[in-house]
């Protein structure tokens, strides 16, 4: 009577998780679908991206152009204010 059972529960469980496993892969399929942006949206968002690559370089030239006159001005600080007669 057991190996019975067994021969129906087993096989309706195999069929049970295929359904399942079906269902969850459509589930993360949409998922990943509603992730990505409308296709008019990645243009917009490379050029945000640009933009802000573009603020970042010149914000990085502005604090390299501080830090030469900042080493300059030290560096005349440094020597001393030289004779005094």
């Amino acid at each position: 009577m057991v190996p019975d059972v067994l021969g129906l529960v087993v096989p309706l469980l195999v069929l049970t998780g295929s359904f399942v496993l079906i269902g969850l892969k459509g589930w993360s399929n949409h998922k990943l679908k509603m992730r990505e942006p409308p296709d008019g949206d990645n243009e917009r968002l490379a050029e945000a991206v640009q933009r802000l690559h573009d603020e970042v370089a010149e914000l990085q030239e502005r604090a390299d152009f501080t830090e030469r006159v900042l080493s300059e001005v030290r560096s005349r600080n440094a020597i001393g204010p030289g004779d005094q007669a």
